[in-house]
Formats: C-alpha cells, sequence, structure tokens
C-alpha cells in the first residue's frame, strides 16, 4: 500500500516542526514495514497470491455460483482474506472457532485471498428458480477452496479476541471477519447502497457487475464497511474492514458501498493505468502512485511485491528520509528495552541536561544510549546529528525532538483510555486524591509485558512500577499531567493502539 508522500510546509513552531517531521518518519517507517512484510508473504503465504480466475459472464450480471472480486467504493480497494491473522470468535453458546481477518488493499491481481463465491441461502425464497442475485435477496459469501481446505464465510458479530491487529472496534461497530461455520450471522441481505430495506430496491431487478450495492448482515442488521484506517496485517499496511450498526440509506457513506466486479475489470483497469504511462513517459500517475521512468504502471498494480518495493523507493529518493535508517533501527532496539525502557532513557537525558534547553552534547547523548544496547557508527552518528542536531554548530542534539519521533499521537484511544484510568483511580480515592499509595493499592503488576512473558515476578514489576514516578507537589499527589507524562512515556514503547489500550485497562482493571 502507497503511504502518501508529506508535503513540506515551513512548521510554524517547535512543535509544529516535530509534527511535520513525526509524519515523514511515520509515513517511511509504515512503508518500509510495509515492504517487509509484502516480500515475507510472498514467501510464506505465496498460495494466497497465486493468480485465480474469476467469472466472467457476458451477461454483465451476477449469478449464484459465480467467483468475484468485491471492491470498496471507500477505499477504491478489494476485499481480502488474512487467514494467517486468527480471531477466536464466539457465537451463541458454541466454543469458539479459529476465524479469519478482513482487508481492502490496493492489489488489482484476482487470487484465492480476494476471490469469493456467492451462493444461495433459501432455496424457497420469493425469487423463484432464477440463477440471478437479486436486490433484497439473501446470500452467503465463501472463499476459495484454493485459500484453504476448509471454506470461511463472511460473518458479522458484535465482539471478537485473539492475535489479530487492527480489530479495535469503536461505537455502533461490529466484528465482520471469516468463519468457519454458517450459521445466520453470515447471511447477507443485498440492497442499493442508497436504499434502506428489500421494499424500496425494486427486488426483481437482477444485481449488475458495477453496480454500488450494501451488504446488510441479516443477524446484527449491520452494514459490512471499509474506510482510510490503516491496519497491520500478514502482508503489510491495508485498509480496516468492520460493521456499522442501523446503517440506513446513505448514512455511512462511501465506507458501505461495494461492487461486484470481476477480472475483467481489473484487466481493464490495468491496461488503462498502461496507456496512461505510455512508453517513453517520464512519469506517470497510477492510482495516486508515480510510476517512474521505465517502471511498468500495470506491474504496480498486478505485483504487490513490486509496488511496496516502488513506494518505498519513492519515499527514499526523498532526499531527507535516508536519514531515517538510523531512527527504523535504534527505536526497535530501545523497545525491546521494556515498557519502561524509553522514560528511563528520557530521565537520564533530563537529568544531564543542565541547562533545561532540551539538549544534550553528541557524545553524552551517545553515551546514554549505549546503556540501552544502543551502538551507532560514524555514518549514523552523522544521520542523528542531520536529524536532531542544533543549528548551526550541531555539536549538540535535541533529545526531546528524539523522543517526540519516537511516540506515536497519545490523541484518540490512548488518550481516553489513560484519562478513564485517572478518573477511576480518583472514584476509588478519598476525596478524589490520587497519590502514589493510591497506584501502589490499585495496579496490577500481571498487566506487564516482563510478567507476562515470566521474566519478572510480580513484586519485582511492581518495585519497577513505583521507581517511575517522582512526586515534586509539597501534598504528595499524583496530578492528571503526571500521570499522563507517565503514559506518554509508556506509549512510546508501545506501537500497537490495542496493545497499549490492552496494557492501561488490565493494569487497572477498567
Amino acid at each position: 500500500m502507497e503511504i502518501a508522500a508529506m508535503a513540506d510546509p515551513a512548521p510554524a513552531s517547535w512543535a509544529d516542526g516535530v509534527q511535520v517531521e513525526g509524519q515523514r518518519l511515520q509515513a517511511y517507517l509504515q512503508q518500509r514495514q510495509h515492504t517487509l512484510m509484502m516480500k515475507g508473504a510472498a514467501e510464506v503465504l505465496k498460495h494466497t497470491l497465486e493468480p485465480l480466475p474469476t467469472t466472467n459472464a457476458q451477461d454483465g450480471r451476477v449469478h449464484f455460483g459465480d467467483s468475484l472480486l468485491l471492491r470498496s467504493r471507500g477505499t477504491g480497494g478489494l476485499l481480502q482474506a488474512d487467514v494467517a491473522d486468527q480471531i477466536q470468535v464466539q457465537e451463541g453458546s458454541r466454543a469458539p472457532a479459529a476465524s479469519a481477518s478482513l482487508s481492502t488493499g490496493s492489489m488489482l491481481a484476482a487470487c484465492p485471498r480476494n476471490t469469493f463465491t456467492v451462493s444461495r441461502v433459501h432455496d424457497d425464497d420469493e425469487f423463484g428458480i432464477s440463477c440471478f442475485l437479486h436486490y433484497g435477496q439473501v446470500i452467503r459469501l465463501g472463499t476459495s477452496p484454493h485459500l484453504q481446505d476448509q471454506p470461511l464465510y463472511l460473518h458479522s458479530s458484535g465482539s471478537g479476541t485473539g492475535a489479530a491487529t487492527g480489530n479495535a472496534l469503536g461505537e455502533g461497530e461490529t466484528l465482520v471477519c471469516l468463519y468457519p461455520r454458517a450459521p445466520a450471522s453470515t447471511h447477507w441481505r443485498v440492497l442499493r447502497a442508497e436504499a434502506n430495506s428489500d421494499t424500496t430496491n425494486h427486488a426483481a431487478e437482477p444485481v449488475a457487475l458495477g453496480a454500488q450495492i450494501r451488504f446488510e448482515n441479516v443477524a446484527t442488521g449491520s452494514s459490512m464497511s471499509s474506510d482510510s484506517v490503516v491496519r497491520t496485517t500478514s502482508y503489510g499496511n491495508e485498509w480496516r474492514v468492520f460493521g456499522v450498526q442501523g446503517a440506513g440509506a446513505g448514512s455511512t457513506g462511501s465506507a458501505s458501498t461495494w461492487s461486484f466486479v470481476n477480472s475483467n475489470w481489473a484487466e481493464d483497469r490495468v491496461a488503462e493505468a498502461r496507456k496512461a504511462g505510455g512508453a517513453g513517459t517520464a512519469r506517470a500517475a497510477v492510482l495516486g502512485v508515480v510510476a517512474p521512468s521505465g517502471a511498468d504502471p500495470g506491474e504496480l498494480l498486478l505485483n504487490p511485491v513490486a509496488r511496496a518495493e516502488h513506494d518505498l523507493r519513492t519515499l527514499r529518493s526523498e532526499g531527507r528520509t535516508k536519514d531515517y535508517e538510523i531512527l527504523a533501527r535504534l527505536y526497535p532496539q530501545l523497545r525491546r528495552n521494556g515498557m519502561h525502557g524509553v522514560r528511563r532513557l528520557r530521565r537520564m537525558c533530563t537529568s544531564a541536561d543542565i541547562g533545561g534547553n532540551g539538549t544534550l552534547r553528541i557524545q553524552t547523548f551517545l553515551g546514554h544510549i549505549t546503556a540501552f544496547g544502543l551502538r551507532v557508527n560514524a555514518e549514523e552518528r552523522d544521520q542523528l546529528l542531520e536529524l536532531f542536531g542544533e543549528e548551526p554548530a550541531k555539536t549538540h542534539v535535541e533529545y526531546r525532538r528524539f523522543f517526540a519521533l519516537m511516540a506515536p499521537s497519545m490523541q484518540g484511544v490512548r488518550e481516553g483510555a489513560v484519562r478513564d484510568a485517572y478518573t477511576t483511580l480518583q472514584e476509588r480515592s478519598a476525596g478524589g486524591f490520587v497519590e502514589v499509595a493510591t497506584l501502589q493499592r490499585n495496579w496490577d503488576p500481571c498487566c506487564h509485558p516482563d510478567v507476562q512473558r515470566g521474566e519478572l515476578i510480580q513484586s519485582e514489576a511492581m518495585q519497577d512500577f513505583l521507581q517511575q514516578w517522582d512526586i515534586t507537589s509539597v501534598d504528595g499527589l499524583v496530578s492528571s499531567e503526571a500521570f499522563m507524562d507517565y503514559y506518554h512515556d509508556v506509549s512510546a514503547a508501545v506501537e500497537s493502539d490495542e496493545d497499549f489500550v490492552e496494557l492501561v485497562r488490565r493494569g487497572w482493571g477498567l
């Protein structure tokens, strides 16, 4: 998936500069991660990416038994399965079943992970013996036998747990995944995108290829959707798929709008891209990708590895991103020092900053990071000075920017989880005053990742936790600002929003 290049507006302040630099860095790191994961998937999950023909009916209609692609209008990508990303889904009183996650992505080639078969749920429904899919009709969508031996069916439920990433659900959202059984939660009614129910769908009319439709789950009433929120899959960075409850006509917009398409449609898009590129054209736009001279735009659409490598080369050609290579190595190494590693290093830097201006001599800074197992050579030292050196001499580094670029944004779900935790502590405290003793009584050391891995016992984790608090107020209280500051450092050590939220919630029994 392409991560769009960032523009270079002149920052109005130090904070704005960090934000702009952080956006560039995140774009680079995400694309780098995507490229590496896509290369790995091309080997380990090779069978899911092999070419697979779809049904190419000449009448332009959707038939039962057809094997087709599903294109999201919200992202422009195709619905894709990730059988390596397991979700444990419990349906009713039955035991949880291992299910597979879904996403949408930019690859256009038909393959086992994006080809689905349309089947009729009720032979005795009101549509007689017609082989056409009609608006208002209830169907089931199953995976190709080339994906795995046991079929999986498009499913909607209100919950799901497991190793899957990016499946955090917002208010009014339901889980949409691939389930190995075929209960009512795998039944979907096909509606016109703008219609509320089958009574306004001209039910006698068959569904055409390319028509804008909506899939409404019979069991949950939710509409399958995909938006621009990026999630990490076994194949790299793709867009999330989820359900929206109570979605009426037009209420979810393009996110809930889909179309059945086939490989003829994909081939037409590739032909258009190649025509737009043209032989000898220096640069050609292809679905938001700029293809340099000599690159085949069609190959970028059909070959996910070529696309990923191309997008990474494009970012690297932008000059400054070359310096990000050092951060791509140092940040993961620092995170491996545990949930408090970032906080300990930042506090060491702050203590050594005698002038309190946020800078340290480069030799001092390198000495501190060496204590955490991070070592750099002369070229990498120059890269750090290029990124964080204080003008004009560049003998000092702005260590605050080093940590600011490492930390994911605390806005949204992360900040919300921390605020919920502090509010809960106030409710559990006498008079609503939170003290270190309050933290000690309420914090669960089992949330510590090292405890979960068996590397620390609970008493050691509690001691490690309590050492992170320097209370400067005369009354010994832990302010909401100090609480948020602690979790800002922890957040820098935890890349996944889901993992961070779980760490906070489990730590305080939320």
